[in-house]
């Protein structure tokens, strides 16, 4: 009976070991594969009540809705993540400044890398030699 209980453990282990093997593997490498049809699927799950709807009380073929609602989601979603990102540098660009001016370069004393930066910027010609 002894032996069985162990031989039962160790079989039960072996499983569980591969199981985790086999999700870990699947989470690690597989999930980057499955994600953009993963998403896709629930976008498209998640877009059909409002396409059945508006098909239903428009008179409307469903597939053509579908399209046109997958197609302002869309738009809508990037326009979004064009903004914020564009928010996202307006603040980088307004902070970076501020950062920068409060250390002193070690080299030049009190004066910052950016105030020599803007300094050298100030000191190049408008106009190349030869462009009007």
């Amino acid at each position: 009976m002894d032996y069985e209980k162990r031989k039962r453990l160790i079989v039960n282990t072996a499983y569980g070991a591969v199981i985790f093997f086999l999700v870990y593997v699947t989470v690690q490498y597989g999930l980057k594969l499955i994600m953009p049809f993963l998403l896709g699927f629930i976008i498209a799950a998640g877009l059909r009540r409002p396409a059945l709807w508006i098909s239903g009380k428009w008179k409307l073929p469903v597939k053509p809705v579908a399209l046109a609602l997958a197609a302002v989601f869309y738009c809508t979603a990037g326009l979004l993540a064009a903004f914020a990102g564009l928010k996202i540098l307006s603040a980088l660009v307004d902070l970076l400044p501020k950062l920068c001016g409060r250390f002193p370069d070690q080299h030049s004393g009190s004066r910052s890398w950016t105030g020599r930066y803007v300094l050298y910027l100030t000191l190049l010609p408008k106009h190349p030699a030869g462009v009007s």
